[in-house]
């Protein structure tokens, strides 16, 4: 028989705690985690409501005080792929939304793979009742983390109860920041594709001093913009200082990639004449290249 002393029963005591409580945290990890790392388990903004997914299902009022219920399930169609260049795979797929009525909405979203686990993003309608394709990259060599839905919808005029048939390309990129989708022109090259007004946008290029438009002299200031490698058109940074509130972005020739919303507006220098460019970007993410 083993004989332990006051100061060796004491420690035995203590670590039996220190066990038990380390057991505590190694399981409460575990379930945690065991959420985190499913995307069918991760949460959805969907029409501006915030739906949490439980193995693939949510169920909801369809209003506050409403018997009928909105049934949220994960539909499919995965696609893998590396949205924001982080080395991880995220997942683009296809959810469905029934309200209560005849009606079938789809919508595409992302689970963005992060060190915490899945993170969830805004989800794109797509339509009611389409007949869901293909998900994959874009074949445009100039996207960057652009991904296509294709899907078949039905021709205008045709019923609710017509058989889908025209068949239906939306390309689209993710901004990481604000977890919402931007439209993505399929052959953005030239001036005659420009973003119009409210337009989401996500250009690549350099950090430049913006040119003034004419053949007239240059004055001496330098307004920061971006020129974009897509087309050579430049783009004003309305917002810059807020991302960039040091500079360290801002450098001439610097490589960035700006997401945000573009405004097609006129911006004046100080001798009044405008500057050359293609819009104006309020910027909700902006990375180094």
């Amino acid at each position: 028989m083993a004989f332990y002393s006051k100061h060796t029963k004491a420690l035995l005591a203590i670590l039996v705690v220190l066990l038990a409580g380390g057991l505590v945290v190694m399981f409460g990890f575990s379930e945690k985690s065991g959420n985190s790392t499913d995307y069918k388990n991760a949460a959805y903004s969907i029409d501006g409501h915030l739906v949490q997914l439980v193995d693939g299902v949510a169920e909801t009022e369809s209003a506050p005080g409403s018997a009928s219920k909105t049934i949220t399930r994960y539909f499919g169609n995965d696609f893998v792929t590396d949205l924001n260049d982080d080395g991880r795979d995220d997942v683009v797929f296809l959810i469905t939304q029934e309200t209560g009525g005849s009606g079938t909405f789809y919508y595409a979203v992302a689970a963005l793979n992060t060190f915490d686990g899945y993170v969830g993003s805004d989800g794109y309608l797509l339509g009611d009742r389409i007949a869901p394709q293909t998900i994959e990259k874009s074949p445009n060599p100039r996207h960057v983390n652009v991904v296509v839905v294709n899907y078949a919808d039905r021709a205008p005029g045709e019923p609710m109860t017509a058989q889908p048939s025209v068949g239906k390309s939306v390309y689209l990129k993710l901004d990481p920041t604000s977890m919402q989708w931007g439209i993505v022109e399929p052959d953005f090259e030239g001036e005659s594709n420009l973003p119009i007004l409210g337009d989401p946008i996500a250009v690549r290029g350099k950090i430049v001093c913006l040119p003034k438009r004419g053949t007239g002299p240059q004055t001496d200031e330098c307004a920061i913009g971006l020129e974009a490698d897509d087309n050579g058109g430049f783009f004003a940074l309305k917002n810059l200082s807020e991302y960039d509130p040091d500079y360290s972005l801002s450098q001439p020739n610097m490589r960035l990639e700006v997401i945000g919303t573009v405004l097609q507006e006129e911006m004046l220098g100080p001798d009044g004449n405008p500057y050359d460019i293609a819009g104006v970007i309020t910027i909700t993410s902006i990375q180094e290249l």
